[in-house]
């Protein structure tokens, strides 16, 4: 199990209030206190509404007004970042393992984060939306971005709810979804979490004879079942050995659903797990985890719990 301040995670804050919830969220996160804390910024050159001028010399005072614009924007930015570095060490993580980086904006604010990104973090943990005067991470603007373009660090999209040690990971059995039970293992594994295993079997009986191409044949759900059963045994092996409990994994089959999306966060919700893992892009023979579609529809479905896309 890693536990050495060597690794480190990047939160990317927008200076919103609501980007705070990915500040709140790594404060209840225990794990992640055994990592080194990056807070980043990019700061944009100057607010959209000067893009209102066709020149410059169109308005006289365009020059100072950016430069004051700048110097105020840098103050807040350096007091919120201040506030979210206090925030994190009053939860009981070492001030020299928090630090600060500030940037102005090169090309895109999406580009920027996915550029330091790949700097060795193990995560990149992300607002679900923020919304302030100078910048916005939104799903459908920066998050997707970021989404979409870093395939090779885990996202961890913040929602509203706090951490409540209930993790439902997506399970489809293939190499991504089990990548997705390594970083779990690897970021939980030693704490008092719980995780369930969650495989949907899409299909309903009385459309698989009308629209078969759209379902699994019925004799062929027993075969399915048996499969992955027998990888849900390699995963829970998986995890025990990141420093996970027998008695803190489930597994748990659903068939006969008509979206394995809708399933999963009907799941989430019900069991009133705070945090959904699913792997970025997954295909094997009992399923398939896509980007854009599966993924992609838990994101938009629920909002307000934390999606790990790995």
């Amino acid at each position: 199990m890693k536990n050495s301040l060597d690794n480190k995670i990047l939160l990317a804050l927008d200076g919103s209030d609501y980007a705070l919830n990915v500040v709140h969220y790594v404060c209840d996160f225990k794990p992640l206190h055994r990592k080194s804390i990056i807070l980043f910024h990019v700061i944009g050159k100057f607010p959209e509404l000067y893009g209102d001028f066709e020149t410059p010399s169109q308005c006289s005072d365009l020059p100072k007004g950016i430069k004051v614009w700048e110097k105020s924007n840098q103050d807040k930015i350096q007091l919120y970042m201040n506030k979210a570095k206090q925030m994190l060490v009053e939860s009981g993580i070492p001030e020299e393992a928090i630090r600060i980086k500030i940037q102005h904006k090169t090309k895109e604010i999406a580009l920027d984060i996915i550029n330091e990104a790949k700097k060795g973090y193990d995560a990149l943990l992300i607002g679900r939306k923020g919304m302030s005067v100078y910048n916005e991470i939104l799903v459908g603007g920066v998050a997707t971005k970021i989404i979409d373009k870093l395939s090779a660090v885990p996202v961890l999209m913040i929602g509203t709810i706090s951490n409540n040690k209930q993790i439902l990971i997506a399970f489809d059995g293939s190499e991504k979804s089990f990548s997705a039970v390594g970083f779990t293992g690897s970021m939980a594994g030693g704490g008092d979490y719980k995780v369930n295993l969650l495989h949907v079997i899409r299909g309903r009986p009385e459309y698989q004879i009308s629209l078969p191409i759209l379902y699994l044949p019925i004799g062929y759900s027993k075969y399915i079942k048996k499969e992955v059963k027998s990888l849900f045994k390699k995963a829970k092996n998986i995890l025990i050995s990141k420093g996970f409990g027998p008695q803190q994994i489930t597994a748990e089959i659903i068939s006969d659903k008509f979206s394995r999306s809708v399933t999963i966060v009907r799941e989430a919700r019900k069991g009133n797990y705070g945090t959904i893992v699913i792997g970025r892009k997954g295909h094997s023979k009992v399923g398939e985890f896509l980007l854009g579609q599966v993924t992609q529809k838990i994101i938009r479905l629920i909002s307000n719990r934390a999606v790990w896309i790995i």
